[in-house]
Formats: C-alpha cells, sequence, structure tokens
C-alpha cells in the first residue's frame, strides 16, 4: 500500500515538474521571439522613421506581394544573407530570413543639369532641408530616433562627438549638385555652354548603420 502510494506521489511530481518545464520552455521562446522579431528594437525604430523610396521602407517587413515580385527580379552581387531586387528605378536590400528591408538606393546615369534639380527637388519634399553637404557633390538627410537631425545640432555633434544618427539618406553625384552657371554669369559663355551640357551620374542610398551591423553580428 505505501509502495503504491509512493508510486503516485512519484509521477504526480513527474508530472508536475514536466508541466513546470514546458511552462518555461513556453516562456523562453515566447520572449526570444520578441527580442528577435523586427517590429521590435532597432527594426522598430528605423521604421517608424518611414524613410525609403516608394513602399519599400527600411526596417518594415516585405509584403507578401512584394516578396512574390522580387523573385522575378532578382539581382546579383546579393551579401550573405539576404537578396537584392529592383522595382523600376529602385534597388531594395532585404534579409533573407525576416524580408527585412536594410537598404533601398537608386542609380541614375546620364544625369543632365535639368535632371539634377528634379531629383533634389524631389528628395528635399521627401526629406526636407539637408542636414548638411559637402563639396557640392554629396548632400546628406541625418536621422536619430525622434526624427531628423537639424544641421546646427549636427554641426555642434562634430564638437561634441555626441550624436546617435540610426539612419541616413545620403545623396552622391559626379557633378555639382548646385553648380548651375549660365552664360550672363560666366565671361565665356561657350565654356558656361560646355558646363552646363555635361552629364552624370547620382546615387542615392537610404540606409541604417546600427540595424545593418545588427544584421551582420547575426550573421557571424
Amino acid at each position: 500500500m505505501k509502495t503504491l502510494y509512493q508510486s503516485a506521489i512519484v509521477k504526480r511530481i513527474s508530472l508536475l515538474i514536466f508541466l513546470s518545464l514546458l511552462t518555461i520552455a513556453f516562456i523562453s521562446s515566447n520572449t526570444a521571439a520578441k527580442a528577435n522579431s523586427p517590429a521590435t528594437g532597432l527594426a522598430a525604430t528605423v521604421k517608424n522613421l518611414k524613410l525609403g523610396f516608394g513602399n519599400y521602407i527600411i526596417g518594415s517587413i516585405l509584403t507578401s506581394d512584394q516578396v512574390v515580385a522580387a523573385q522575378s527580379n532578382l539581382q546579383e552581387k546579393a551579401y550573405e544573407g539576404t537578396y537584392k531586387f529592383k522595382d523600376n528605378d529602385t534597388f531594395v536590400v532585404a534579409e533573407k530570413s525576416s524580408n527585412m528591408v536594410l537598404a533601398v538606393y537608386q542609380n541614375q546615369e546620364n544625369v543632365d543639369r535639368e535632371q539634377m534639380k528634379k531629383i533634389i527637388a524631389i528628395l528635399m519634399t521627401n526629406f526636407g532641408e539637408p542636414t548638411t553637404m559637402a563639396h557640392d557633390k554629396l548632400v546628406y538627410w541625418a536621422y536619430k530616433k525622434e526624427g531628423k537631425i537639424p544641421e546646427e545640432m549636427y554641426n555642434d555633434s562634430k564638437k561634441t562627438g555626441k550624436l546617435d544618427v540610426v539612419a541616413t539618406v545620403k545623396m552622391n553625384s559626379t557633378m555639382e549638385i548646385f553648380g548651375d552657371i549660365s552664360p550672363e554669369e560666366n565671361a565665356d559663355s561657350q565654356e558656361a555652354a560646355v558646363t552646363e551640357s555635361v552629364a552624370g551620374t547620382v546615387y542615392t542610398l537610404i540606409s541604417s548603420q546600427p540595424l545593418l551591423e545588427s544584421f551582420l553580428q547575426q550573421q557571424e
């Protein structure tokens, strides 16, 4: 009788331990899933800035339709763990495991002066006044988690070294962006006309350095 009673107690304890382990495993897996979910943490912060081209926003997850369309437009030379595809003029780099958008860019060639004006006008309409410029061939919009960083704050940060940049929009050009020379402003009108006819390449990249670094760490 005593043996049967002890056996029943042991079985009950074993069952309780098993159920407890299941509960702990369930809680742990849920916690891990939330911690690694692209919809939380850094990815969510980046996504909330709503930076991108069209419906491709860095930090966001591609829709099922976008994933299907991507398979028909895959590009070569994608980094390990990612895939790259093209949608009209926009290139999208996404993480394979989650379909999260890591970066988007556009590469426009043979851009003349009038096209350059349109490109910069569109960018300023979408992102506002640039944070900074360099050599009239780079326009730069920098963002912290609260939003775009003003030029004054950016310049001050160069002295203090304290500024957490979460994401950037960078436009690079092989020709001067705002260097619009007219014949009237140049003694040699012929030289000015040649300057105006020069075409260049414009490369615009929208990305998050912290998000890219986080992705690379996961690949190690």
